[in-house]
């Protein structure tokens, strides 16, 4: 019994200690993020062409000639984003059950 405590400390602090070592000191998970030009630009943009929280697909699904996608998807972009709006009051509350 005690092993397997001792095992679960240890595999614990392994973890931990790696976690911090590829996410906070180094550069490594960052690189392949791309950063834009003109943060709040783009913010409208999105804003703009998806007004409501939700999943965009593009090209939409709703084309009905499968040329049409097919051909859309492979000029790009395609891509999956999921919109969340902030909220006007983001304070936080604690409800009942």
């Amino acid at each position: 019994m005690g092993k397997n405590i001792l095992g679960v400390i240890l595999a614990a602090l392994a973890m931990f200690t790696w976690g911090f070592i590829y996410w906070g000191a180094s550069p490594l998970p960052y690189q392949s993020w791309k950063h834009t030009n003109d943060d709040e630009a783009a913010g409208q943009a999105l804003l703009e062409h998806f007004p409501e929280s939700g999943t965009y697909y593009l090209p939409g699904f709703q084309n009905d000639e499968k040329t049409t996608l097919h051909a859309s998807s492979k000029r790009g972009p395609s891509i999956s984003y999921t919109s969340q709006h902030a909220k006007e009051d983001r304070s936080m509350t604690l409800q009942s059950c």
